[in-house]
C-alpha cells in the first residue's frame, strides 16, 4: 500500500531518499514515515490557507461595508465623492448579499479549519513524532528491541509502525521476506520407532 503512494515514488525518482538500499522492514518504515510526513505538511498548509481565507473574507467584507456606508452620506452642497457602484440604483441589497456570502465562506472555512483539518493535522504530527521515536529505539537496541536478533527487530519495527498509524493490515510480501519459518526436524518417540520396526 505505502510503497505505491505517489509521494514515495516521487522521492524515489528524484533520489531524495534511496529507500531501495534499506532492509525491507526499514523500507516499509520509511514509506510509512514519508506518507505521514506528507500528510503533516499538506494538512498544515491547508489549515493555514483556510485560516487566511477566513481573515481575508472578513477584511474584504469590512472594506465593502465601509465603502458602502461612506457612499450613503448625503451632502447639502454637492455630490458625495465616495459614492460607488455599491450605492447606485439603491443597491443596498447587493451589499447585504455580499455580507451573507462572506459570512457563509468564513463560517465554512473556519469550521473546516478548526474542527476538522486541525484535528487531522495534530493527529498526523503526533504519528510522525512517534514513528521517529520508534526508529530511535530500533537503532539504539533499547526497550522492546533489546536482546533481539535483527530479523525479529525488523518485524517489531514494522508491526509497531503499522500500529502507530492505526493501519490494521500487513503487506504479505513484507511479512514473507521478514519472517523466516524454520521447520524443526521431527523427533521420533519410542512408540513410533517400535511401529516402524514392526512394519
Amino acid at each position: 500500500m505505502f510503497q505505491k503512494h505517489w509521494f514515495v515514488k516521487f522521492l524515489k525518482f528524484f533520489r531524495i531518499i534511496d529507500i531501495e538500499k534499506k532492509p525491507i522492514s526499514e523500507r516499509e518504515y520509511y514509506s510509512i514515515l514519508i506518507k505521514v510526513k506528507f500528510d503533516v505538511y499538506f494538512l498544515g498548509l491547508l489549515y493555514w490557507v483556510l485560516n487566511i481565507m477566513s481573515v481575508v473574507s472578513v477584511f474584504v467584507l469590512s472594506v465593502l461595508a465601509t465603502i458602502f456606508l461612506a457612499g450613503t452620506v448625503k451632502y447639502n452642497n454637492g455630490e458625495n465623492p465616495f459614492t460607488s457602484y455599491l450605492n447606485e440604483n439603491r443597491s443596498s441589497n447587493y451589499i447585504l448579499l455580499t455580507a451573507f456570502i462572506n459570512t457563509i465562506i468564513t463560517f465554512v472555512s473556519g469550521t473546516l479549519s478548526f474542527f476538522v483539518i486541525n484535528a487531522k493535522y495534530v493527529n498526523s504530527k503526533d504519528q510522525y513524532q512517534k514513528l521517529e521515536l520508534e526508529k530511535m529505539l530500533f537503532d539504539s537496541n533499547i526497550d522492546v528491541y533489546k536482546n533481539k536478533d535483527q530479523k525479529e527487530k525488523e518485524y517489531i519495527l514494522y508491526k509497531r509502525s503499522i500500529q502507530i498509524i492505526n493501519y490494521n493490515r500487513y503487506r504479505k510480501d513484507t511479512l514473507i521476506s521478514m519472517v523466516k519459518v524454520d521447520k524443526k526436524p521431527e523427533v521420533k518417540t519410542k512408540e513410533s520407532k517400535t511401529n516402524d520396526s514392526e512394519k
